[in-house]
């Protein structure tokens, strides 16, 4: 039902076409199989930048979509629908897939949570089209006792 509420708000813009085909053309770009490496920060900076201008509209969602800020639904606060808000589950909706990279678009119900997990030897790029999210981000450590015992030729085992 979730799905069928989110799908049911895309509408076809103007506008969406040319900010999102200009997303593509520099993910094309920067992301292209001849990269031996990860993108220079320079590209990177050039990703967000243009990341910095897209906005709900641009993905063909309406305006009247943003007053679902509290889990109050669309139709104002009732009890019930808040409750079912925050049990729908977290939807998809795939831009596209290729080999290189991909775009697609999260919808995160009010209070949503995903679990802790990583993107090995991937470069990952987020904006936040509307509402609020909060992450963590963790790198991992070696205790201090191992890297002494590194470096004064010690094996580890």
């Amino acid at each position: 039902m979730f799905v069928q509420r989110i799908r049911g708000l895309f509408t076809m813009t103007k506008k969406s076409p040319c900010s999102i085909q200009a997303l593509f053309d520099l993910c094309k770009q920067t992301f292209a199989p001849s990269a031996t490496s990860s993108p220079s920060s320079q590209a990177i900076h050039k990703l967000n930048s243009l990341l910095d201008t897209i906005g709900p509209e641009d993905v063909g969602l309406k305006d009247e979509s943003l007053e679902d800020e509290r889990g109050h639904g669309l139709f104002g606060l009732n009890v019930f629908n808040r409750v079912d808000r925050w049990a729908q589950p977290i939807t998809y909706v795939d831009i596209h897939e290729g080999q290189n990279f991909t775009m697609c678009m999260f919808c995160f119900p009010t209070s949503a949570v995903i679990p802790l997990h990583d993107h090995p030897g991937m470069t990952v790029l987020s904006k936040v089209l509307y509402g609020s999210l909060h992450v963590k981000a963790y790198d991992w450590v070696e205790p201090a006792c191992i890297r002494k015992s590194e470096r004064v030729g010690h094996p580890t085992g």
